[in-house]
């Protein structure tokens, strides 16, 4: 009775080990692809060619596969098991929360164009609205001294400071 238990239990172990060393190398082989796309998506947006959702969504998708690598690489419990009665898919899916939350947590708006502007840097946004409210400011004066009537006024200038604003994105930062 005693040697069938044993010869199950190494038996177990060993398809155990067999099936993590799978799981590394599937591990690896999929952060090596996400970072592969990760590099590709952010040198495409750096061309123009993606939005930014695009580097979101492939930073997202190599954030999960650093934390299936990490997983992989062995058990973050002792393998008596667990002695708050969790199981380890449990504690698998606690880590990858972790993991997650901490790469959105450290991902930043770097690429996101600015101006320094006395030392305080200002979105390239904001910029664009102040310009767009500038023009249609001279645009009024313009039009008040050509003498030229404007029917609806409160739809003309928020539409005219809105042409403005888009069209000094679109000149400047696209």
């Amino acid at each position: 009775m005693t040697r069938d238990r044993i010869e199950n239990e190494v038996w177990t172990a060993y398809s155990k080990l067999n099936t993590s060393f799978r799981q590394r190398e599937a591990a690896t082989a999929l952060l090596n692809a996400a970072d592969q796309s990760y590099a590709a998506a952010l040198e495409s947006y750096n061309f123009g060619v993606r939005s930014l959702l695009d580097v979101t969504a492939a930073q997202r998708v190599l954030a999960q596969a650093r934390s299936s690598d990490v997983l992989a690489r062995g058990p973050s419990v002792p393998y008596g098991g667990l002695d708050s009665g969790q199981s380890e898919e449990v504690t698998a899916m606690k880590a990858n929360l972790v993991l997650i939350c901490a790469a959105l947590l450290l991902a930043s708006c770097g690429r996101a164009p600015s101006f320094d502007v006395l030392g305080s840097f200002f979105p390239a946004w904001l910029v664009c609205v102040a310009s767009g409210l500038l023009l249609t400011v001279i645009s009024r004066w313009l039009l008040l001294r050509l003498h030229v009537v404007i029917a609806v006024p409160i739809l003309t200038y928020p539409s005219l400071t809105a042409l403005f604003t888009f069209t000094l994105w679109l000149a400047f930062f696209r």
